[in-house]
């Protein structure tokens, strides 16, 4: 499979969205918690809005497990090639010996240029 197939194919870009969202999910769950975590110390009635708060962000916290769940099974059982026993496209994997390759200073000048982006 190319990796255009890949991307291409209609399994993968479910996947994709469904990843999309839970991570979107994810992080309103997160930026809730904060605000909340700040106003906490408010009030004996933001007692009472922090259990509200907490129930929500429990259950969506449990939706993104079960989207990530979801999308594990999915994968599992699609045949879509994935990281693992059996590869992705190369030009759809990220090479990691490209970071561990050459002396320290030329890491330090692609982060830097990586930075300016």
């Amino acid at each position: 499979m190319s990796g255009q197939e890949y991307k291409d194919d209609s399994t993968t870009k479910e996947l994709r969205k469904k990843g999309r969202k839970a991570l979107s999910a994810f992080r309103a769950v997160m930026s809730a918690n904060a605000s909340a975590s700040a106003s906490a110390s408010a009030a004996v009635a933001s007692e009472q809005r922090r259990a509200k708060i907490d129930e929500h962000l429990a259950s969506v916290s449990s939706n993104i497990l079960a989207t990530l769940i979801d999308i594990s099974n999915t994968l599992a059982n699609s045949g879509i090639p994935r990281v693992g026993p059996t590869e992705m496209p190369q030009d759809c994997v990220w090479d990691k010996s490209d970071e561990d390759d050459g002396d320290e200073s030329e890491g330090e000048e692609s982060e830097e240029s990586e930075d300016d982006n």
